[in-house]
């Protein structure tokens, strides 16, 4: 990827809200502008904000192949 190019997000994108409680979010998919279920999990402030972030990228399928 050269300077300047957006990298290839597979035509998707995670929005995600990280919350004391819950870290929540939904995929969007950016050619055709629809949103995707939202999806909840525990945040996981005792361990590392981003093991909830990476639960909520299984549950809502982002990390499936397209």
């Amino acid at each position: 990827m050269g300077s300047g190019e957006a990298p290839d997000l597979a035509g998707r994108i995670l929005c995600v809200d990280v919350g004391s409680t819950f870290t929540k979010g939904f995929l969007v998919d950016l050619d055709t502008g629809i949103r995707g279920p939202l999806a909840a999990v525990p945040s996981s402030i005792d361990t590392d904000v981003l093991d909830g972030v990476m639960h909520l990228r299984a549950v809502s399928g982002a990390d499936e192949a397209t």
